[in-house]
């Protein structure tokens, strides 16, 4: 829905434990998830923790219609452009990067991950550089 909007987003996903009561809140996910979206995404991406995937997935096996995507720097990632058709994919992509293509260096490069994570969905439709995902 933001990128439909042409707002890119990052996060973290993460599972602890959580407790909260009248206002008050304690979570070491919510601490992991944040140090997620703050160290490791860097792009628009919501990157699952590595203990949430060993937990799930110990034996590294991943279920082949699972929507999460492996990045060349070993982090998984939430495969969203994969709940839309390369048509309408290509459509918001191309969008997003004439409105980043005007912004500084630092928002290129989340253009530039934006544009490579959609030539690996769609290689048929690619529209430049290299390929990072797994």
């Amino acid at each position: 829905d933001l990128l439909q909007e042409g707002i890119l987003c990052r996060g973290g996903l993460a599972y602890g434990k959580h407790f909260s009561k009248e206002g008050f809140l304690f979570s070491n996910a919510l601490i992991d998830a944040y140090n997620l979206e703050r160290q490791v995404a860097k792009y628009p991406r919501i990157v699952v923790s590595r203990d949430l995937m060993d937990d799930i997935y110990p034996e590294k096996v991943l279920p082949p219609d699972l929507a999460l995507i492996k990045e060349y720097d070993g982090e998984y990632f939430i495969d969203y452009l994969s709940a839309t058709d390369s048509v309408t994919a290509f459509s918001l992509v191309n969008e997003t990067s004439k409105i980043y293509s005007i912004s500084p260096v630092s928002l290129r490069e989340k253009q530039i991950w934006l544009i490579e994570y959609y030539n690996h969905k769609f290689p048929s439709n690619k529209i430049s550089g290299l390929d990072r995902f797994s």
